[in-house]
């Protein structure tokens, strides 16, 4: 899965998952105050699932487009990867670019 907006009280980190991590992407700190209306600092992040080893910009985006899009919209946009103005090929190459960015971003490679 692709997940947006997850909230944390701790600094997202990597999680095991089998052989595989789940990747935290988009880490964002957020202030607030406790119960008790001391500041407190909380986390916004994005997670990809299940992304193969070693973590790479590849294969965080691997593992992000198969959670995204099904097999059947994968196989679409190979066969029309040409049609700039086709909805879902658009779609993909956005989510594709995005996912990117913020791998990059992350640090890794």
């Amino acid at each position: 899965m692709y997940i947006q907006n997850l909230a944390s009280a701790e600094q997202p980190q990597l999680q095991d998952w089998g052989d595989k991590k789940h990747v935290p992407l988009n880490v964002r700190e957020v202030e607030g105050v406790d119960e008790n209306g001391d500041p407190k600092t909380s986390y916004l992040h994005d997670c990809v699932e299940k992304v193969d080893t070693p973590i790479t910009v590849d294969n965080i985006v691997k593992a992000a487009v198969e959670a995204e899009f099904s097999a059947e919209e994968r196989e679409y946009v190979t066969r029309n990867f040409s049609k700039r103005k086709d909805a879902l090929v658009k779609r993909y190459k956005d989510f594709v670019e995005d996912i990117t960015d913020k791998a990059e971003a992350a640090g890794y490679e």
